[in-house]
């Protein structure tokens, strides 16, 4: 489906260095094929405005971006074959809206935005076997969740590749981002929950549940968590002591 009213708009919401799906009128366009093969007969062009609109840089959302999308699209369709009986199409919209809802420090981020899509879609009178399907998914990416499921834990796998397996160097950067987003409350809150959140991680047997992402991502998120856990560790001891 080729979009025409709006582009400009597109263009200006999306500009951005990178996008789920590449240029943003054609990651439009996919997203609205999307909406297509789940029953929505006329999506509306202002639907994807409005992601770009959530999914904007802003203070208090520097992680989970335009920028994070891309990244989770990338990982997606690295994987290769999706596991037997996987609806590629309701797997992408799980990811394009997984975090279209965002605060900043908050553990129900993913049950937020599986409630919000679960409205958008009910305008569309999209099948509420569809909506569920899509909500499901999109809890599996909450902090703690663990599954058995195929599905649920690609998604799962997906986020936390996106988000844990970067580069070094890339991944502090991310760690300060978290912070920056919190940055106008006490600095020993934010530290343990952070902390919190990173040992749960470590905790688990194993980040990863697919023999793929565990073998190409596991060992470089675990260690970057331990180096971020020994990061916070010293920042605390350093305040401290102040």
């Amino acid at each position: 489906m080729k979009i025409e009213k709006g582009k400009e708009e597109i263009l200006l919401v999306w500009a951005s260095r990178s996008y789920p799906m590449g240029h943003p009128v054609e990651s439009a366009d996919h997203f609205f094929d999307l909406l297509l093969k789940i029953g929505v007969e006329r999506p509306r062009y202002q639907e994807f405005v409005d992601l770009g609109h959530r999914y904007r840089e802003t203070a208090r959302r520097r992680v989970y971006t335009l920028s994070f999308l891309r990244r989770c699209a990338d990982l997606l369709s690295a994987f290769g074959q999706l596991p037997l009986g996987t609806d590629e199409t309701i797997l992408r919209l799980a990811l394009f809206y997984h975090r279209i809802l965002y605060t900043p420090g908050a553990t129900t981020n993913a049950q937020e935005s599986a409630e919000y899509v679960g409205r958008v879609l009910a305008e569309f009178t999209v099948p509420e076997e569809i909506i569920a399907n899509i909500g499901k998914l999109i809890r599996a990416t909450a902090e703690g969740s663990w599954h058995r499921d195929s599905e649920e834990a690609l998604i799962s796998d997906i986020h936390n590749a996106a988000l844990l397996s970067l580069p070094l160097p890339a991944f502090q950067e991310q760690e300060q981002l978290f912070r920056d987003e919190r940055r106008d409350e006490p600095g020993e809150r934010v530290r343990a929950d952070r902390r919190k959140a990173l040992d749960g991680f470590a905790e688990r047997p194993r980040i990863f549940f697919t023999p793929y992402f565990y073998g190409r991502y596991e060992y470089r998120a675990h260690t970057n968590i331990i180096l971020a856990m020994r990061s916070l560790d010293e920042r605390t001891v350093k305040q401290t002591t102040i």
